[in-house]
């Protein structure tokens, strides 16, 4: 099972591989701030919960600050799912990596032809796009599967982006 070191990379087989979010920060550089580490922090502990809903159940409890990222989950998840019947899932907070590439990332939603990404940003920015295209590249030569599609959920609103990945 892969693990992250404390170098913010993954350890598979002994070999380092590159996180897809830190080669991104290469292309788009982020200055970290406070509220940004604090926002991603709420972002894991957010994924966490989804993790929990989609394996075991809904967390009995929700923290005030992630109320409306909830709520908006929530919202998209019965909506959404009920409408198209998306309901397989192959994965959850599933680890994918190219051997060739030496890189690696965690798949928030995985479903038989689809990665999905969710976010809890203020906005879809481009390189959210780039990382979850790369995830989707990941698990076709990792799973050997099938992807045809991507998808963001930005959990501010039920506010659904998708593109299709070839």
């Amino acid at each position: 099972m892969p693990s992250v070191t404390e170098t913010d990379s993954y350890l598979i087989d002994g070999q380092p591989y590159a996180r897809v979010t830190r080669v991104l920060e290469l292309l788009y550089p982020v200055e970290r701030s406070r509220e940004m580490t604090a926002a991603a922090k709420l972002g894991t502990q957010f994924h966490q919960l989804v993790a929990q809903a989609l394996t075991v159940g809904a967390p009995a409890t929700i923290p005030d600050p992630l109320q409306t990222a909830w709520a908006a989950w929530s919202e998209w998840r019965a909506h959404h799912l009920a409408e198209t019947g998306e309901v397989e899932q192959v994965e959850v907070e599933q680890v994918v990596f190219s051997p060739t590439l030496k890189v690696a990332g965690t798949i928030d939603f995985l479903q038989p032809h689809m990665v999905t990404d969710w976010k809890t940003s203020s906005k879809i920015r481009e390189e959210h796009w780039w990382q979850v295209n790369a995830y989707a590249r990941l698990a076709i030569e990792d799973r050997h599967l099938p992807i045809t599609h991507v998808r963001i959920v930005r959990c501010r609103n039920p506010q659904v982006a998708a593109s299709s990945c070839a």
